[in-house]
């Protein structure tokens, strides 16, 4: 009885044991898990966190359109976090990524939307710039200055329209540079038709252009002047040699014909007087040396 009370014993200690090892290889796996849990879940939030980042910068170099953008953005957002949590290796970790990520899609988004705002301002500026451009080109082609107001004024419509994304500051700034530019065209526009008329009524047409610029526009429409007279000048004297040489030409041929009479022994004296009154015998050289031709020699007095 002796030794089984002891067997019994020692068969008691070592269940004991091994259940004290079983209790404490239990506890352990626990805390492997939560020490795995605890390391998994801040890289998936940093990793969820790094992937919006990227996305959104690679978004913002090929997206220019505020709308689209945004459409873009959200879509990003959602494919984000489905791929992190793809790699979720403990459930508990995904969970951990799921509650933080309301606060990290909040934050992520209040940037995203700053950037869409911008490019909202950045798209209306630019197409505000496009109208003033084609309202200046407009101007340069108009038919009157009536026409040109009209210009002004819809520019000045365009620009008013936009003060809630260019504020009343940039606006007047605006509104000075567009009529500067307007007037400037139309100036130029004057200037190159009517140099001459330019020069005479600036002043009095352009006056709301600035000074400088209209001087300038003043010096270089009375160089036109000058160029315009000189290529009318070079352009009359190219006439007047030209038909010099045509006349001469014909006045040669003419003269060809009487030598031909006079070597036909037909060319009388009439001929040769007709042809001294029309200019074709220019000397009384010339009117002798023909005249002996119709007179078949004899001489003249």
């Amino acid at each position: 009885t002796g030794g089984g009370a002891g067997a019994a014993a020692a068969i008691g200690a070592a269940v004991a044991v091994a259940s004290a090892a079983l209790f404490e290889y239990g506890r352990l796996e626990q805390d492997k898990k939560d020490l795995a849990v605890k390391q998994e879940a801040p890289y998936l939030q940093a990793e969820f966190e790094r992937q919006l980042a990227q996305d959104d910068a690679d978004l913002k170099l090929t997206e220019r359109d505020p709308d689209a953008y945004t459409a873009r953005s959200e879509l990003a957002i959602k494919e984000a976090q489905a791929r992190v949590r793809d790699t979720a290796k403990n459930p508990e970790a995904a969970r951990a990524l799921d509650l933080r990520a309301a606060a990290i899609i909040t934050r992520h988004q209040a940037a995203t939307y700053a950037h869409a705002n911008t490019l909202f301002k950045e798209r209306g500026v630019g197409q505000l710039d496009a109208t003033l451009e084609t309202r200046k080109g407009l101007a340069g082609l108009a038919n009157d200055d009536l026409d040109v107001r009209a210009q002004l004024a819809e520019g000045d419509k365009a620009i008013t329209t936009a003060i809630p994304l260019i504020g009343a500051d940039k606006a007047g700034d605006m509104r000075r540079a567009f009529k500067e530019g307007v007037l400037g065209a139309r100036a130029l526009q004057v200037a190159n038709e009517d140099p001459e008329g330019f020069v005479v009524t600036a002043d009095a047409r352009f006056g709301e252009l600035d000074a400088a610029k209209r001087e300038a526009l003043k010096q270089t429409a009375r160089t036109r002047v000058k160029e315009i007279l000189a290529e009318s000048v070079r352009e009359r004297e190219k006439k007047e040699r030209d038909a010099e040489r045509i006349s001469e030409m014909n006045r040669q041929y003419r003269l060809m014909g009487l030598s031909q009479a006079a070597d036909n022994k037909e060319l009388t004296r009439q001929q040769v007087y007709d042809a001294r009154e029309r200019g074709d015998i220019h000397t009384d050289v010339e009117l002798r040396a023909y005249l002996t031709l119709a007179t078949n020699g004899a001489a003249i007095e």
